[in-house]
């Protein structure tokens, strides 16, 4: 039996399909929905991407005996005045509706993730999306989650407004996120600290030299803060097309790249952090676990 997991956000559809404890299926779609929301709807270019997106995975779902589909979205989809549109187009192309879940199950379904990945209790997490970030921190099986919503596209929109950014734009973003962790992020984290999300594990990427990504070797990379300040120096006065040319990086993720290595320095500078280890398993891989639990 094949069952599919899906997890749609900000900036990326990520679909992964197992077949007992073995993964038969990736793939991630840079969809960039939150950029298609406008007034609390979907705009009709963000409903055709999502339909040819489904249209595909629908065949790919066919091609591997997809049996059940388990289906969240986040950030991007909390923003929405009426879920109608966005299950409707779930319905029609994969038969069964996606649960908009809120940042606290978010944060938990990332921490069980994270648990089972490396087999530890006591951790915190710096999830970073593109409309929302989560600190998550785990004692036992005690869990709490903070959401801010900020994340890279959010970042990138709120501030950029050409590439490179001038010297006033990247301040802006600073002063902004520093006032918002200065305000919110009051309590104690727990070490080790993991990040998850497309932005940590770019920067994992690009900083382990490999030209082909592999989730093996990025699981437990340790980012240290002197290295992505050198990358973060890197980039800062490239356009997003050399950054791609520069780094085999997915497609897409060049526009928030910037943005998302801001937003993990400032995090990392709030807590007096030297290090953050990366972690490719987070929300996707935790459905797997959530919903076994919930059988």
């Amino acid at each position: 039996m094949s069952l599919a997991f899906l997890d749609i956000g900000t900036n990326t559809l990520r679909v992964l399909i197992r077949k007992g404890e073995d993964e038969i299926f990736r793939k991630n779609y840079y969809l960039f929905l939150g950029d298609e929301v406008v007034d609390g709807k979907l705009t009709y270019q963000g409903l055709k991407k999502l339909e040819n997106t489904l249209s595909e995975i629908s065949q790919i779902f066919s091609e591997n005996g997809v049996n059940d589909l388990f289906a969240v979205a986040t950030a991007f989809a909390r923003k929405l005045n009426c879920e109608k549109e966005l299950q409707d187009v779930f319905f029609h192309n994969l038969g069964k509706g996606i649960k908009v879940i809120d940042g606290k199950e978010e944060g938990e379904i990332v921490s069980l993730s994270i648990k089972n990945r490396f087999n530890i209790d006591n951790f915190s997490v710096f999830d970073i999306g593109g409309g929302s970030s989560e600190i998550i921190v785990r004692n036992g099986n005690d869990v709490s989650v903070k959401t801010l919503d900020i994340g890279s596209l959010f970042l990138k929109r709120q501030f950029f407004g050409s590439f490179p950014p001038t010297s006033e734009e990247k301040n802006e973003l600073c002063n902004f996120v520093m006032k918002k962790f200065q305000k919110d992020l009051k309590d104690e984290i727990l070490n080790p600290v993991f990040g998850v999300g497309g932005t940590i594990t770019t920067i994992a990427f690009i900083l382990s030299g490999e030209k082909i990504y592999n989730k093996e070797k990025i699981n437990g990379f340790v980012v240290n803060v002197k290295d992505l300040e050198r990358l973060y120096h890197s980039i800062e006065y490239l356009k997003p097309e050399k950054i791609k040319e520069l780094y085999p990086i997915e497609n897409g993720r060049e526009v928030v790249l910037l943005s998302g290595v801001l937003l993990v320095l400032l995090f990392m500078n709030h807590f007096s952090l030297d290090s953050i280890i990366a972690s490719d398993a987070s929300l996707l891989e935790g459905l797997f676990f959530h919903f076994f639990q919930k059988k």
